[in-house]
């Protein structure tokens, strides 16, 4: 009948700890210990009897581990000066697991690698996981401060597993709180792998006429250890990639791999040839199992001077760039002095050349630059060859449309290059 009152009490243990009325009514003096409970009057109604009402009410909440265990929750209804309850006892209580993030990888150092996964937040704390269908035996169960429970799985697998670019590794769990399994991959295609062979690009020093030159290809970040490295050549003028092989007009050095502190490894593969085809142009292949197709590194069409006392290369490096991706510029000096200075300077479309200094830090910060150089003797006694390295991390806002220029001065030579990247995409 009209005036039926519904108040939802939920208890722990048979004693009641909260009271909820309906649509925000306050029937509880500790009205703060009924929050994340909605009682609502879902319909009023007629009923088939004269005079008569049903009444549909509604509790809403989010069930809780640490707040749910051993409640009850029970309907009173107050009508006519009449009360009765009714009584709902969960059988049980479940918290679904979830994975918050992809299959970790990290290398051993007997060059196995360790795979892992983090499942949190589920309960009871019984949870079944495999790797690649079998039983994982390694894990580790910890529980949380709500109550809930978390588990880190571990499996090794060999280093070479990863070999083939269809291999992958699958991680899956099954808790009684779910359907049916779930599960997690990896394989070397994922973006998340962490391990990408990149070819740097190659620096191509000042040739000269019937002077030994040697070109380097070099790999880093390589793993797995399976690596081809080719050299192909294109005449000038040309479209056809030529194999290069060991001859009497090439040498190619042995391709070794350097392990490196991170466990992965770096490959150099070195081309010593005399130039004389002026034009050509030497690419280095690399194919990888992380990448999708095979990467080239090119020389670009070399050029091939007379020799003279001086000589500076052009300015070599990615003439398209991404912002805040770290960018390397070469320049190589030929036949110098040990008292030979190089200078680099940056002019920006609107504005003076200001000199560039390094930042005086080992790391190169955002939007900073650091110089280096590398110096070798050279074939002519008392002449040294110097390559000076600018390495920066472009920017958008900063680098668009700038003149990079490399100014050389040795024994009152002054000698200058100047570089400008297409592109900078953000």
């Amino acid at each position: 009948m009209e005036g039926t009152q519904v108040i939802w009490m939920v208890k722990k243990s048979g004693v009641t700890i909260s009271e909820i009325g309906e649509d925000g009514e306050d029937v509880n003096r500790d009205s703060h210990r009924s929050s994340g409970y909605v009682a609502h009057r879902e319909r009023t109604e007629e009923s088939n009897k004269e005079g008569l009402q049903d009444v549909i009410s509604s509790l809403t909440f989010t069930p809780s581990i640490s707040k749910h265990q051993n409640i009850s929750i029970t309907c009173k209804i107050l009508c006519d000066g009449k009360v009765k309850e009714k009584t709902f006892q969960h059988k049980r209580l479940y918290a679904k697991p979830t994975a918050p993030g992809p299959i970790k990888l990290s290398l051993t150092n007997s060059g196995e690698v360790l795979c892992s996964l983090d499942i949190e937040g589920f309960y009871p704390s019984d949870i079944q996981m495999k790797w690649n269908d079998k039983t994982s035996e390694q894990k580790k169960t910890y529980q949380n401060s709500d109550g809930t429970y978390s588990v880190h799985s571990e499996y090794e697998i060999p280093g070479r597993f990863f070999s083939h670019s269809d291999s992958v590794v699958r991680v899956s769990w099954k808790h009684e709180s779910m359907e049916d399994w779930e599960s997690r991959e990896m394989s070397v295609r994922d973006k998340e792998f962490p391990w990408k062979a990149n070819v740097q690009d190659i620096k191509v020093p000042n040739l000269l006429i019937g002077r030994e030159a040697v070109l380097k290809c070099e790999v880093s970040n390589v793993f797995p250890d399976v690596l081809t490295v080719k050299w192909l050549k294109k005449e000038k003028g040309g479209q056809d990639l030529l194999p290069v092989v060991n001859s009497q007009t090439y040498s190619i050095s042995e391709l070794r791999p350097e392990k490196q502190k991170n466990k992965t490894f770096t490959y150099k593969l070195c081309l010593k040839f005399k130039p004389s085809d002026e034009g050509a142009e030497f690419i280095c292949r690399v194919e990888h199992p992380t990448l999708e197709e095979p990467t080239e590194k090119s020389t670009g069409p070399l050029t091939i001077k007379d020799e003279e006392s001086l000589i500076v290369g052009e300015i070599q490096g990615p003439r398209r760039w991404i912002h805040k991706e770290k960018v390397a510029l070469y320049c190589s000096v030929s036949y110098c002095s040990e008292d030979t200075q190089v200078m680099w300077m940056v002019e920006p479309t609107h504005g003076r050349v200001e000199e560039i200094f390094n930042n005086g830090e080992d790391l190169l910060t955002d939007f900073g630059y650091m110089i280096s150089k590398e110096t070798e003797k050279s074939d002519k006694e008392g002449l040294l060859n110097i390559t000076s390295l600018l390495t920066l991390i472009p920017s958008v806002s900063k680098h668009v449309g700038v003149i990079f220029t490399c100014k050389i001065t040795s024994e009152g030579q002054t000698k200058t290059k100047e570089f400008q990247a297409k592109s900078i995409c953000g």
